[in-house]
C-alpha cells in the first residue's frame, strides 16, 4: 500500500492507495503488432509496466511503447523502449516523475503519465517464424 495525500479546506488528509497489478489484454502469442485497449488514468502520476515474453522463437524483437491520445483521439507514441526485446524475460519500465535509477528496472523515465493511454507491443520478425508468448502489466503509481 502507499498513501495518497490530499489537501481538503485546508487540512491534508493521507488516504491508502492499494497497488494493483493489471494484466492487459495482449497475452496472445505475438505474430504482430499489438495495442491494447485505451486506459483511463484517474488519479495516478506513474505506472509500472512489465512485459514477461516466454517461448520466443526466430529473429522476433518487440519494443514496447506507451500511447498516449491528442484532443481528437489521434495516438501519440509518448513513449518507446531504448531497446527491443529480443530474448525471454521479464522487463519492467517505470514511468513516473523524479523515477531515478534502480537496476531491477529496464528502463525509466522521468515524467508522468496523462489521463488516457494505451501499451502498444511493436513487433518486428517474420509471422511465419518468429512467435513468442507475451503477458503484460500494469501498475498504477
Amino acid at each position: 500500500m502507499s498513501h495518497i495525500q490530499t489537501v481538503i479546506n485546508g487540512q491534508i488528509q493521507a488516504k491508502e492507495k492499494t497497488m494493483q497489478f493489471t494484466a492487459l489484454p495482449l497475452e496472445l502469442q505475438t505474430t504482430a503488432d499489438r495495442t491494447s485497449q485505451k486506459f483511463s488514468n484517474p488519479t495516478s502520476l506513474g505506472l509500472l509496466l512489465t512485459v514477461v515474453v516466454a517461448n520466443k522463437g526466430g529473429t522476433l524483437s518487440i519494443t514496447p511503447k506507451v500511447l498516449i491520445y491528442d484532443g481528437a483521439g489521434n495516438a501519440i507514441t509518448f513513449f518507446a523502449a531504448s531497446a527491443a526485446i529480443s530474448a525471454n524475460g521479464t522487463y519492467t519500465y517505470l514511468l513516473y516523475p523524479g523515477g531515478g535509477t534502480n537496476s531491477n528496472i529496464t528502463q525509466i523515465l522521468s515524467c508522468p503519465i496523462p489521463r488516457e493511454w494505451a501499451v502498444f507491443l511493436d513487433y518486428t520478425g517474420t509471422p511465419a517464424s518468429d512467435k513468442a508468448d507475451t503477458t503484460v502489466y500494469a501498475c498504477y503509481l
